[in-house]
């Protein structure tokens, strides 16, 4: 089956073994969340046991003999604990019944600070290292299209070179057997032997550049993921926009404009939301960690219908000693919060770098059509001169072929300059983050 390039890219987003294996580290993360999430709901505890003496006789301690144990724990750090249980020496003494049930239950909860629980927080830090694997992706995505683009552009250019070397080799065993056919002399033989020369040249300069496109060709399809009865159709003549891909959702502004180009990579960045995103995380430890340095209140309750007793306890904690781990974790919080505030900084830095970079690279690229342009027509003019030459026979098959060459030679540097303009353009809305699927 024979893909076009877009239908092949759209199945290299699917089947590429990045992209996967990134998409598989999202996967494991939903999966860590799904099951913090499961933590908070309730957990089920059964235990059973039973002992005997030497004369075969059960003991009759007050052991608990079987039991069956909930707990669950709220958001704002409430934990519920009921239970049943037996005791063994009242199902030795009065066998089992509904009154050797009993029943206790166990109620805590921290009043001051009040705060997320141990699994809020840890399914918040997972959330955020899912975020991050989410923009990791997108700009994958984003990279792997240019790239397979690029790696597209180039075999266009191999595919016509090749059929430029195969003209060339033609010529040359044409020459090589005009050189033939004159009487053999000393003069003569020297020329026979230069083109045979150019024969073995052009023969090799063919080869190497079929090798060449075949070698890019099974590398583009493996980075496609396309399988063995999957072709990618190589179309040297067609128009190609990366909009039959993805899709550029705002009008681009003036690429003369930097200070626009620099304010819309900045508003797209994904790098500098997940700057805000760890900025955020950062506060919320840190008020965490103001949170574990206060002393802490909480009240806890107990129930047990063995006796019908209630017990309520107000318990207040606070550290004596060992602050310094407290004052290692504040300053290690703020050592986090002053490299983001560098990797921020230093990121505007590169995106300032990286846009003059590539404005100034769009501009030469235009400059370098418009060169190639200018020579491609100069070419056909001369071409028209060597029409009429032909025609009046002053000009043998065999120069007007190799004129012809010339042409197609500098239709080719053309294509390659449009190529490599449209490319550094592609680069250049990568950038701004506006390149979407």
């Amino acid at each position: 089956m024979k893909l076009t390039f877009t239908e092949a890219v759209k199945l290299g987003l699917k089947r590429n073994h990045q992209i996967l294996k990134t998409k598989e580290k999202i996967d494991s993360l939903q999966l860590k969340l799904e099951e913090i999430k499961q933590r908070d709901d309730w957990e089920l505890e059964a235990g059973l046991e039973g002992r005997l003496v030497s004369n075969n006789i059960r003991t009759t301690s007050r052991k608990k003999m079987a039991s069956l144990e909930l707990e669950k724990t709220f958001a704002k750090g409430l934990t519920i604990n009921p239970e049943l249980y037996l005791k063994e020496a009242e199902l030795v003494e009065d066998g089992l019944s509904m009154d050797n049930i009993n029943f206790a239950m166990n109620l805590e909860q921290q009043i001051y600070p009040l705060e997320l629980g141990k699994n809020q927080k840890y399914y918040l830090k997972t959330r955020l290292r899912q975020a991050k694997a989410r923009v990791k992706l997108w700009q994958l995505r984003q990279k792997k299209v240019v790239d397979w683009l690029a790696d597209y552009f180039r075999l266009i250019e191999l595919k016509i070179e090749e059929e430029i070397e195969e003209e060339k080799y033609e010529i040359a065993q044409r020459q090589l057997k005009k050189e033939e056919d004159y009487q053999a002399g000393v003069n003569d033989r020297q020329d026979i032997l230069k083109a045979k020369i150019d024969l073995t040249k052009a023969q090799r300069y063919w080869e190497e550049t079929k090798n060449d496109y075949h070698k890019r060709y099974r590398e583009l399809l493996q980075e496609l993921g396309l399988i063995e009865a999957e072709e990618l159709e190589v179309a040297t003549n067609k128009k190609f926009d990366l909009e039959s891909i993805a899709k550029i959702e705002i009008e681009l502004p003036s690429f003369e404009d930097r200070d626009e180009l620099l304010e819309l990579a900045t508003e797209n960045s994904k790098e500098l939301w997940i700057h805000q995103l760890e900025r955020e995380q950062i506060k919320q430890e840190k008020e965490w960690q103001e949170n574990e340095e206060e002393p802490t209140v909480d009240i806890a309750a107990d129930y047990n219908s063995a006796n019908d007793k209630w017990q309520v306890a107000l318990n207040i904690t606070d550290k004596l000693f060992n602050r310094s781990n407290d004052k290692l974790a504040r300053e290690e919080l703020a050592t986090d919060l002053e490299e983001l505030d560098r990797e921020e900084h230093e990121h505007l830095q590169e995106l300032k770098t990286e846009i003059d970079q590539l404005v100034g690279e769009i501009t030469v690229n235009q400059l370098k059509v418009k060169e190639e342009r200018l020579r491609l027509e100069r070419s056909n003019l001369e071409l028209e001169n060597i029409k009429e030459e032909f025609a009046s026979k002053d000009l043998s098959q065999l120069d007007y072929d190799s004129e012809l060459l010339d042409v197609k030679e500098d239709q080719l540097d053309l294509k390659r300059k449009e190529q490599e303009l449209l490319l550094s353009k592609y680069e250049l809305i990568k950038l701004l983050g506006i390149l979407e699927f």
